[in-house]
């Protein structure tokens, strides 16, 4: 409502700074506060193990959040969890090493998605990496086994 009436005023007087700053500040706000409720919901959605509805509400916070690889990284895994546009979750899992390179937690899902999507190749490829950042992890190790059982690697 407040954000109509400021447009509105702007419309009428569009050289009015001051209100150019206070529709501005306050659609700043707004968009916060509605990525702080998209987050709870995908954590809700995510506890429930609705993974696909976690995905979408990831999504949303992942496209108000450009530069911030942790939700394009839990989207990425929602999708993964949901069996679903694996192709999108290889786009995000992606931005969200290019984001964080050195996040094995980001390289590990980037790994999964490619297994999911059959890409050996560049499972292996960001799998090497992984293991440089990590060579003690399980998860690490788990995922080396997962790609010998595909059929690539030693």
């Amino acid at each position: 409502m407040v954000l109509h009436e400021l447009g509105l005023a702007l419309a009428l007087a569009p050289d009015r700074e001051d209100l150019r700053e206070e529709l501005q500040r306050i659609s700043t706000l707004v968009d916060e506060r509605r990525t702080e409720q998209y987050e709870r919901l995908a954590q809700e959605e995510e506890a429930a193990g609705h993974w696909s509805a976690a995905a979408g509400a990831w999504m949303r916070v992942a496209g108000s959040q450009p530069d911030s690889a942790y939700p394009a990284r839990r989207a990425a895994l929602a999708l993964l969890q949901a069996g679903e546009r694996l192709d999108q979750a290889r786009s995000l899992a992606e931005r969200a090493v290019r984001i964080e390179g050195d996040s094995v937690g980001h390289r590990i899902v980037l790994v999964q998605v490619l297994l999911g999507l059959s890409d050996l190749e560049g499972a292996s490829k960001q799998l090497q990496i992984v293991t440089g950042l990590d060579p003690d992890s399980e998860l690490v190790k788990d995922l080396q086994r997962q790609l010998v059982l595909a059929g690539h690697g030693d």
